[in-house]
């Protein structure tokens, strides 16, 4: 089956390279919404429509909802204004795990992640790994003292490292990745 990540790539390639090209003149986070039904209640796939497009600052880019069709699912996507910071980050993760009907997805230079939401039993399960995750972070951190404040290669690790295991640990959530070559 097409993931989310796929159809937005196949479907809006004009789109993607405009959210990137638009990042680095601006070096701020850009995104639109869209909406999309993959292959699932015995309809089949539509091709994604994009909504509204949003500009933000340097920290983040605040999307309004968007609705859609019956069947349809809504999501963002946006992009991080420094690309060595790949990946979902915590709040991209709340924001995809609010509802099973909207994906949350960044788009860096090289690939591309959307996650998709929890049922409501599955929130407690969240809030624990996550819970658990940021201690151990936070111990590893102090005790490294190999990156600065602002080190984008330790962020990037930390967005990949609770992706990941949010992904193995809390069921219901839904992930994909596509590369961008």
């Amino acid at each position: 089956m097409q993931s989310v990540c796929d159809a937005l790539i196949d479907d809006v390639p004009q789109h993607i390279d405009s959210l990137s090209k638009k990042t680095r003149r601006t070096g701020y986070e850009h995104g639109f919404n869209f909406c999309y039904s993959p292959p699932e209640h015995g309809l089949p796939r539509t091709k994604v429509k994009v909504h509204e497009w949003c500009e933000g600052n340097d920290c983040g880019v605040l999307m309004p909802n968007v609705r859609c069709k019956n069947y349809e699912y809504s999501g963002s996507i946006h992009t991080h204004p420094d690309y060595d910071i790949s990946g979902l980050s915590q709040p991209d993760v709340f924001a995809g795990a609010q509802t099973k009907e909207r994906y949350s997805c960044v788009l860096s230079d090289k690939d591309l992640q959307c996650i998709i939401g929890l049922d409501q039993a599955d929130y407690l399960a969240r809030n624990r790994v996550i819970d658990s995750f940021e201690k151990e972070w936070k111990d590893w951190y102090k005790q490294s003292g190999d990156f600065g404040e602002d080190d984008s290669h330790a962020w990037t690790v930390h967005n990949w490292l609770l992706t990941q295991r949010l992904v193995t640990n809390v069921p219901g959530l839904s992930f994909c990745r596509r590369r961008l070559d």
